[in-house]
């Protein structure tokens, strides 16, 4: 499975742990990452 990750400017300046915390999920889980 494929997915694209979008994360905005805001959510990455004020809350950059859930950002980290989702690619690790979802690495885990074999899922492939795209970063528009």
């Amino acid at each position: 499975m494929k997915v694209s990750l979008f994360i905005t400017c805001l959510s990455d300046l004020v809350y950059p742990k859930v950002g980290e915390s989702m690619v690790q999920l979802l690495a885990k889980y074999g899922v492939k990452l795209d970063f528009p």
